[in-house]
């Protein structure tokens, strides 16, 4: 008898392909998990980017409300103001704007400065 008969008989061959399905099977299950874990943390990740995000806009609402009624309460804002509040408004709107803040904005936008609220009490004085 060879040895290549009695190995067979003791299934070593039965033995060997076992192994090598086992290995098989744990390198394409440990691919799977990995790439589970990768979708969850995806998931969560972009779950926590929408709670950041809703929650920057609400501050940039927040703000862009409080420098509006400032302004309005004074009768004008500054070139800053107004710059300031365009640039906050364009970062709001970025965020997914809800069309809240539009007409907050053409009515901040509206307001005089106060170069020109001088111009018209000059031209006023003048009549």
């Amino acid at each position: 008898m060879t040895w290549f008969q009695i190995l067979t008989l003791i299934g070593i061959p039965t033995l060997g392909s076992l192994l090598v399905t086992y290995i098989f099977n744990a390198v394409i299950n440990g691919k799977k998990a990995k790439e589970s874990r990768m979708q969850e943390f995806a998931a969560t990740v972009e779950k926590e980017n929408y709670i950041i995000k809703k929650a920057l806009q609400a501050l940039l609402r927040d703000r862009l409300y409080e420098l509006y009624y400032r302004c309005m309460e004074k009768g004008h804002a500054t070139l800053t103001e107004k710059h300031n509040f365009e640039n906050m408004y364009n970062q709001y709107h970025a965020l997914g704007a809800n069309g809240v803040m539009d007409n907050v904005r053409d009515d901040f936008i509206d307001l005089p400065t106060p170069v020109e609220l001088q111009n018209q009490r000059s031209s006023r004085e003048g009549e």
